[in-house]
């Protein structure tokens, strides 16, 4: 049996699991039939993404498909990270606006560094009559106040907008908000990180975003003196990252009288479950869905485990009344956390509904379950921190990890993992922090080596492979393989984070040499003298993106930022490196 055998319904549900850039460089051409029904098939799932696409692949569709079908697409994609740097300046470079885009719905830009890219950008939105969607992640622009309002005040007005992720930071006024003077129509759903806001600035939110249903934001507010003039009927999904008073908390919360579902993480807040239930009870009766985690720090005096444990005690207790327990079956776990000066305990609502955790537990959970066997499952986790030197003290016997995507680990680790984390097949990107554990140099880096050997041949998806922080003999691993890895990122740190890591001659040409250097395609490293990375390019046959620092680059940021002066190391590469590569300058 062909392809050409089977039924067009069947092909197109087989193109559901394929992505755009391979469907076109597949079939796009081959005959009529076939261009047909990738025409169908852009019509309902006109995806394009080329976050972490090669410029090979991304220079074939953007100069030999994107012109038939960019009045198809509905929702697009790109990103300027480390993966697919100056991708959006080529995009540009190509002839293209977002103008012609004539049927986008979605727009989602990753890591753009500049302000008058992004205002081009954006000022062609107001040209796509069906754009829903907007979203800007992890995006830094050094720009003025004035700039800032403008960018946010265009957004504002776009007329069909009712979803809008901003994870921006601004630079000179990085934690505020610009001061909006446009009032959207539209917006419904918004996230907004990075900012904080005080219930001032989200007032002033509210009066000009009137329609919103669901909100996520951070409330860093230590006044008395402010409060919401307004309330927001509208609101029924609440995301909230709370570093403020219990007045302020409840100031925000009784002016959301239909929410529905509120998702609350506070720093800070002493509350107990009494407290909450008042809060509840008061001014969200029609709250269906709970989900919390809160962080209360301990007092100085509080050192002794069994201060500690009767403070968890009473705590759990506030949070077993019938309200808890009958009423809503919303029953939390808690716990104490040591870690240098962080001294305080952790509770929250279960199942664990946030994706990041951090199990450094010093004494046994406690939790309002009925059964003691439940919700040890943290499904919704897919970022995990294991430092093994907190773990070797910790009651992690009963947590299970099953989904994580994103793994710090300590090594060498100890029995506890494997048990902990269970299964590795969703893991895509490890974080390495390598350790001695006895005084035999040898003996430690080959048993670092070995355990590292064991994760990595039980994670069969693993894209991205980073070294964090290493001590003097476990300077390499580029001794272990991995059939899947295809990023490193080697710009680390000494045992103690204290010195920046730099790599001779000698360690990049056996990295080059190696498994996992053979098969690099995205290298992060620091190098001591600028000829490596001639070398490195050279010899790593598959590498498509290089982010590297230099020693003996005398570039000076603050200096050079306004002068006209050309580049004297990226002129350097440029006459050495073949001229297929992009080389530029990373400015923050």
């Amino acid at each position: 049996m062909n392809l050409e055998s089977l039924s067009n319904e069947l092909l197109l549900d087989l193109f559901e699991y394929i992505s755009v850039i391979h469907l076109l460089r597949a079939f796009r051409g081959l005959n009529a039939r076939f261009d047909a029904l990738l025409f169908t098939h852009f019509e309902i799932y006109g995806h394009l993404d080329f976050q972490s696409v090669s410029k090979h692949d991304f220079d074939i569709v953007c100069q030999q498909h994107l012109p038939s079908i960019i009045d198809r697409i509905i929702s697009l994609r790109l990103s300027d990270d480390d993966d697919t740097p100056q991708q959006i300046d080529i995009f540009i470079s190509y002839g293209f606006t977002l103008r012609q885009f004539l049927q986008l719905q979605t727009l989602s830009l990753y890591y753009l560094c500049s302000y008058e890219t992004t205002m081009k950008i954006i000022e062609e939105l107001h040209h796509l009559p069906y754009l829903t969607h907007v979203n800007f992640i992890n995006n830094h622009f050094l720009c003025d106040e004035t700039d800032s309002e403008n960018m946010i005040n265009t957004i504002w007005s776009l007329p069909k907008l009712t979803h809008c992720h901003l994870n921006i930071n601004f630079h000179q006024n990085e934690r505020l908000f610009p001061r909006l003077n446009t009032i959207s129509s539209s917006l419904e759903y918004l996230s907004i990180e990075k900012f904080n806001f005080d219930l001032s600035k989200l007032d002033h939110l509210f009066q000009h975003t009137p329609h919103i249903r669901y909100f996520h934001v951070r409330l860093f507010d230590h006044s008395f003196d402010q409060q919401l003039s307004c309330s927001m009927p509208l609101v029924i999904i609440l995301k909230l990252i709370i570093q403020t008073t219990l007045y302020q908390l409840v100031n925000l919360l009784q002016n959301l009288p239909n929410l529905c579902h509120l998702k609350v993480e506070t720093l800070g807040i002493d509350l107990d479950g009494q407290q909450w239930e008042q809060i509840i009870i008061n001014h969200l009766p029609k709250l269906k869905i709970f989900q919390l985690k809160m962080h209360i720090k301990l007092e100085d005096d509080d050192d002794d485990d069994d201060d500690k444990q009767l403070k968890i005690d009473k705590l759990i207790a506030s949070f077993q009344s019938p309200f808890w327990l009958d009423e809503h079956q919303w029953f939390v776990r808690c716990h104490c956390v040591e870690e240098c000066c962080l001294n305080s305990i952790v509770l929250y609502t279960l199942p664990y509904a946030f994706g990041y955790f951090d199990p450094i537990v010093k004494i046994s959970s406690k939790s309002t379950c009925p059964h003691e066997n439940d919700y040890w499952s943290y499904n919704r986790v897919h970022s995990l921190i294991y430092r093994t030197p907190i773990a070797r003290e910790s009651a992690l016997s009963k947590f299970s990890f099953p989904n994580v995507h994103r793994l710090c680990l300590s090594l060498p680790s100890n029995d506890h993992f494997w048990s902990v984390v269970t299964t590795l097949d969703q893991l895509i990107s490890l974080d390495l922090a390598l350790h001695d554990d006895d005084d035999d140099d040898d003996n430690s880096n080959n048993h670092v080596r070995s355990q590292l050997q064991v994760v990595l041949d039980r994670a069969p998806r693993l894209y991205s492979l980073a070294s964090r922080s290493w001590s003097d003999s476990q300077m390499c691993i580029v001794d272990n393989r991995s059939l899947s890895v295809r990023r490193l990122d080697l710009q680390g740190y000494d045992e103690d984070w204290l010195e920046e890591r730099w790599f001779d001659d000698e360690y990049c040409a056996k990295l080059s040499c190696s498994s996992l250097g053979i098969q690099c395609e995205v290298l992060l490293i620091r190098v001591e003298h600028r000829t490596t990375i001639i070398d490195l390019v050279n010899r790593m046959t598959n590498l498509r993106a290089l982010n590297i620092k230099c020693r003996d680059d005398t570039f000076n940021e603050s200096n050079n930022r306004s002068s006209s002066t050309e580049d004297e190391f990226v002129k350097w590469l440029k006459e050495r490196l073949p001229s297929a590569w992009i080389i530029a300058r990373h400015l923050i």
